[in-house]
């Protein structure tokens, strides 16, 4: 698979300006590499990263408006979108989703982030979901996370099992005391311990709310991040499934995966 993580500094809670801004950069992108079959923007990267009221009149159906706007995108380029938006979920509070738009219009999936993050008002503002995403993408089979959820190990184990190749996760990686490093060492880690790909892009600046760490990874089974930057926003790699089934012939793990340990 051919693709970019594009770091993303979204104009606060304006969908149409990110719209156009993503359009923007998705032009750029496959200007520089135009054999790209997918591109992936950040965490809530249509909206920005909103954590008050507002975010129940930024909410929308995965069939709304701007969802709509980016299918067609998608379609015009011929290219695979994944970013992150906020989804209406009827009188409750809505989801920090990330949808999976094909190059052909059509919607693959959507995923709703399972652990919201707990040092913010996120758990306040935002319902978490109990359910993964497992799909196709060309021809790879495809997991998908959100931010936080790098801290439980359990939900990429899960994905594991499933047979997933790679797990493609938007987030907002807030700065902080070493946050780059830890980010990119636990994105590694979880690649390493379950012998996937795995790719993540951040946010980049700051927003009314938080200033972010503006990280790209994506770490292969041995732990390499094999991305290519060009004009420090945009990340290329291609990665190849290859590298996935020769290291489960060395190192097969399947067998040793235990569900349940005994505590003394």
């Amino acid at each position: 698979m051919k693709i970019c993580l594009i770091n993303f500094d979204a104009y606060w809670k304006d969908k149409q300006k990110n719209i156009e801004k993503m359009w923007e950069l998705i032009m750029q992108a496959l200007k520089i590499k135009s054999d790209t079959s997918t591109i992936v923007f950040p965490e809530l990267a249509l909206n920005g990263y909103v954590l008050d009221k507002d975010v129940f009149d930024l909410a929308e159906d995965i069939d709304g408006d701007s969802i709509t706007e980016m299918r067609k995108i998608a379609k015009e380029n011929n290219i695979n979108l994944i970013f992150g938006f906020i989804e209406a979920n009827g009188e409750d509070k809505p989801y920090n989703s990330v949808v999976v738009i094909w190059r052909d219009w059509e919607i693959i999936t959507k995923y709703h982030k399972n652990h919201l993050f707990t040092e913010s008002v996120e758990p306040e503002i935002y319902s978490a979901w109990e359910e993964l995403s497992v799909f196709e993408l060309e021809w790879w089979k495809c997991g998908l996370s959100i931010c936080f959820d790098i801290r439980y190990p359990r939900l990429y184990e899960v994905y594991k099992h499933a047979g997933v190749e790679c797990v493609i996760t938007p987030y907002a990686w807030v700065d902080g005391r070493n946050k780059p490093d830890i980010f990119t060492s636990l994105s590694k880690a979880r690649s390493s311990e379950n012998q996937f790909f795995m790719v993540w892009v951040d946010c980049i600046w700051k927003d009314a709310n938080n200033s972010y760490a503006g990280n790209a990874v994506i770490s292969n089974p041995y732990s390499e991040d094999i991305k290519q930057t060009h004009e420090e926003i945009f990340h290329f790699a291609h990665m190849q499934r290859e590298e996935i089934y020769n290291l489960w012939k060395v190192i097969p793990l399947e067998p040793g995966f235990k569900t349940d340990y005994n505590l003394k």
